[in-house]
């Protein structure tokens, strides 16, 4: 045992000393260092080169100069050299690294345009959040030749995105392609704002759309001519939740004067009600909110596809749906936007998108009850009041 020790040492030790060299040697390789080589080589030509220096040595060198080697040309020409081949080195590896870097983007646009493709596939997925969503019911309108909607207003998320309801109302009202629109309006009276009760439109959000209904002229020209309305005071009774203490007259005139004047401000809170400890929003918004509403209104009504009914209970669920109605069958190209009355009330709620056959059966359902039943409230002279007077512009 005693006579083997050495050995086993000796054995040991050359394994350890091979393991250093063999994880020595892959760094030197992963980590790129040909910068240190290249000067290790620099600086061990200098001590050639001190050698042959000497006045005793140069005639070994005398094929390069008769007079022997400068110290200084020869390291600025081995520093060149040395330079020009980290140059190499450092090209060759970037254009590694950016081929790696190609393939691995490649990669990720393979998993995104999968994960669309999944996406896709899905039968009920989330489109966004209110109201962003208004670009996904632009789109739906803009493909469909029928279209269902189910809604407690008639401006859906013309305060919190006017340019997207203009564009999701135009798609409705286009001249080319008409779809055939049925668009039902649940509720006592059409809701002037989509947020949840006591909650109170931000400063700046107000004041992006007094600019919005400033800079519409004809929006401006309609609220003009409503002051010799033979049916204002109609209006007024059924477009708005009773309250005899609001003189909705005066906040009318008083609309118009803020909206001709840009510098002015409109007010948001209703201070009477808040000492009252009520929060709700200040009648003059109120009324401006149920005009603008009004003047949309009468845009869908004057156009020939469009039919508007009404009844009188609210509805637990809105939604856009497309697809012929009169059909027993589901479409490949049906599809429903749909979103919960509850979390339809303010911005950040969801809506969502399906092409699942039951959904768009139950919804096909519910939609053709509800209009046949406001269809036979209209017959029989018994339909919201609030919808007479839209009739009547």
């Amino acid at each position: 045992m005693t006579d083997n020790q050495p050995a086993e040492q000796s054995g040991l030790w050359i394994k350890v000393l091979s393991g250093l060299w063999k994880k020595s040697l892959q760094y030197f390789l992963d980590a790129r260092l040909g910068v240190v080589i290249a000067f290790g080589a620099f600086f061990g030509v200098l001590l050639v080169i001190r050698y042959l220096h000497e006045p005793s040595h140069r005639r070994y060198v005398t094929w390069i100069s008769p007079t022997g080697i400068h110290l200084v040309d020869f390291a600025a020409i081995n520093l060149a050299i040395c330079g020009i081949i980290y140059a190499i080195i450092q090209q060759a590896d970037a254009a590694k690294q950016h081929r790696e870097s190609n393939e691995e983007f490649k990669k990720l646009t393979d998993v995104t345009d999968r994960l669309e493709e999944i996406k896709v596939a899905l039968s009920t997925v989330r489109v966004g959040q209110f109201p962003e969503y208004l670009k996904q019911i632009e789109e739906l309108s803009g493909t469909a030749e029928h279209l269902n909607i189910l809604i407690d207003c008639l401006d859906y998320g013309s305060f919190f995105l006017p340019p997207a309801h203009l564009a999701a109302h135009d798609q409705l009202c286009r001249t080319t392609n008409k779809p055939v629109v049925r668009l039902l309006v649940c509720g006592a009276f059409p809701e002037p704002l989509n947020v949840a009760p006591g909650v109170l439109p931000q400063v700046s959000e107000v004041t992006r759309y007094h600019q919005v209904l400033h800079a519409d002229e004809h929006f401006m020209e309609f609220l003009a001519k409503l002051t010799e309305w033979d049916k204002l005071n109609a209006f007024h009774r059924y477009w708005f939740r009773e309250d005899l203490n609001i003189n909705r007259t005066h906040h009318l005139a008083e609309s118009l004067e803020i909206l001709r004047n840009q510098s002015s401000s409109i007010p948001i809170q209703d201070n009477v009600a808040a000492s009252k400890g009520v929060i709700r929003i200040h009648p003059t918004l109120d009324t401006i909110l149920q005009v603008r509403q009004l003047y949309f209104a009468r845009l869908l009504h004057d156009c020939r596809n469009i039919t508007v009914l009404a009844l009188d209970e609210p509805e637990s669920v809105f939604f856009w749906l497309k697809g012929n109605p009169d059909s027993e069958d589901i479409d490949g190209s049906d599809k429903a936007l749909f979103t919960f009355a509850h979390a339809a009330r303010g911005k950040g709620q969801c809506g969502f998108q399906t092409r699942d056959t039951d959904l768009l059966k139950a919804f096909r359902a519910i939609f053709n009850s509800k209009w046949k039943r406001a269809e036979d409230l209209k017959k029989e002279g018994k339909e919201p009041n609030w919808i007479s007077i839209l009739r009547g512009l």
